[in-house]
C-alpha cells in the first residue's frame, strides 16, 4: 500500500492534537487564556426554565435529582456537590492540570443533610454500565429567585415553579417523578451554604500549601499601595477591622462608606493587563460564622488584606464572583423573595396576592439582572 495514498485517505479522520501552550502565540492570547471571566463565558449554554433565559452555564445553579436510598423519596439538591472532603487535594492537584482549570470538582458539604441526599452506590441494584446520569435543571444564580420558588403560589412571584423545572423531560413525567420531587423551602440558604463552603475550602487549601512549603497563592498586603508591586494578580480580599477603618480607598470605585459596596474594583495605574481588579468583602459573602473559620489560619488572622494571584487560583475566583452575584441587591430586585419565609411560615392564608409592585417583575426582571450581571464580568474582564 502507498503510505501517501493512506496518509490522505486518512488524514481527516484522526482526532486533531491538543494545542499545548507553546503553541499559543501572542501575551494576548495567553492572558484570555488565564482570565477566569473568560472561562465563565465560555461555559456551554443553558436555560432557566423559571425565566425563559438563556446564559452560559456559569452564570446558571444546577440542580439535580437525586433519591435517598433508605427512603425511596425524590429530592433537588445542588449538582455542584460532588466529591468528600479528603479528595480536595487532589481534585485540584491530582488530574495533571495545568496551573489553571476552569471548573474542577469541588468537596462535598460537611453536613449531615447532604449525605442524606447523595446516593449511595452500594445500594443501587441498577449496575454503572446502565445507570443514566441524574435528571439536571438549571436556575438563574440568584438568591431572590430560590427564595421565591420556595413559597406558596400566589404568594411569591415564583412559588412552587420548580415544578417546571424538568417540564421537557416527558419520560420523568410518565413515571410521576417530577410531581414527586421535593423541593426545600430554604433551598435559598443552602446553596448559600454550599458556596460559601467550596470558597472556604479553597482559600483555606491555599492557605495550607503556604505553611507548609511558603507557595505563596495568596499574598498578604500591608497596605493598597503594595498591590502595585505585585504579579499575577488575580482579585483582591479584603474584611473590615477596627485598625483599617479609616484606610484610604480613594482608588476603589463605588466605595464611598468603609464598607465596600457591591462589586467594588481597584485601578491598577501604569499597567496594561490586569489593569481592573475585583475586590471582594470576606465579612459580606462568608458571613461572620466562616469569616470565623477563615481566621483560626494566621495568614488570615494576622492581616486582613490579600491578593489572589493568578496561578492556580481560576477555580477560586470564579467561584468568588458567582458567590458576590447570588447575594447581589439590585434595586429592581428588592423585595422579590422577601414574602417567602413569611408565606411559608404564616398561619392565615389572604384571598388575595400581595400588592408589592416588585413581585410583578417576574421573569423579566430576574433576566435583566441577570444580564446586568453579564455585563459587569465583561467589563471587568479586563
Amino acid at each position: 500500500m502507498d503510505p501517501s495514498w493512506m496518509e490522505a485517505r486518512t488524514r481527516y479522520r484522526s482526532h486533531k492534537e491538543k494545542p499545548k501552550n507553546s503553541d499559543i502565540d501572542g501575551r494576548f492570547r495567553r492572558k484570555l487564556l488565564l482570565n477566569p471571566y473568560a472561562h465563565a463565558l465560555a461555559t456551554p449554554m443553558r436555560m432557566c426554565p423559571i425565566t425563559s433565559t438563556n446564559l452560559p452555564k456559569y452564570f446558571l445553579q444546577e440542580f439535580k435529582a437525586v433519591t435517598r436510598p433508605d427512603t425511596g423519596d425524590h429530592w433537588w439538591t445542588p449538582g455542584d456537590i460532588a466529591l468528600p472532603q479528603n479528595l480536595l487535594k487532589e481534585a485540584i492537584e491530582g488530574k495533571g492540570q495545568g496551573d489553571d482549570a476552569p471548573n474542577p470538582s469541588v468537596p462535598a458539604l460537611d453536613t449531615d443533610e447532604v449525605a442524606d441526599f447523595s446516593t449511595d452506590s452500594t445500594q443501587v441494584k441498577v449496575s454503572n454500565k446502565h445507570r443514566g446520569a441524574a435528571p439536571t435543571a438549571y436556575v438563574v444564580a440568584r438568591k431572590p429567585l430560590l427564595q421565591s420558588l420556595g413559597g406558596k403560589k400566589g404568594k411569591t412571584p415564583h412559588g412552587e415553579k420548580h415544578k417546571m423545572l424538568l417540564v421537557r423531560s416527558q419520560p420523568l413525567h410518565g413515571r410521576g417523578m417530577v410531581s414527586k420531587l421535593v423541593w426545600r423551602e430554604d433551598m435559598d440558604d443552602f446553596v448559600l451554604e454550599n458556596m460559601r463552603r467550596m470558597v472556604i475550602n479553597q482559600l483555606l487549601y491555599f492557605a495550607g500549601l503556604r505553611e507548609i512549603d511558603s507557595r505563596s497563592y495568596i499574598v498578604p498586603l500591608t497596605n493598597w499601595d503594595a498591590i502595585t508591586q505585585q504579579k499575577q494578580r488575580g482579585c483582591l480580599l479584603w474584611y473590615q477591622t477596627d485598625s483599617n477603618i479609616h484606610l484610604n480607598k480613594t482608588k476603589l470605585e463605588n466605595s464611598g462608606s468603609s464598607v465596600l459596596e457591591e462589586f467594588a474594583t481597584f485601578d491598577v495605574p501604569g499597567t496594561k493587563y490586569e489593569k481592573k481588579l475585583p475586590v471582594h468583602d470576606l465579612k459580606r459573602l462568608l458571613g461572620p460564622h466562616h469569616l470565623a473559620e477563615l481566621m483560626e489560619k494566621p495568614l488570615f488572622r494576622d492581616n486582613s488584606l490579600f491578593l489572589v494571584r493568578k496561578q492556580r487560583s481560576i477555580p477560586l475566583q470564579l467561584y468568588l464572583w458567582k458567590l458576590q452575584a447570588y447575594l447581589a441587591e439590585y434595586p429592581s430586585h428588592v423585595g422579590l423573595g422577601q414574602d417567602s419565609r413569611k408565606a411559608s411560615n404564616s398561619q392565615q392564608r389572604s384571598p388575595k396576592v400581595s400588592s408589592d409592585p416588585h413581585q410583578s417583575q417576574s421573569s423579566g426582571a430576574v433576566a435583566d439582572s441577570c444580564n446586568g450581571h453579564l455585563q459587569d464580568v465583561s467589563l471587568s474582564a479586563d
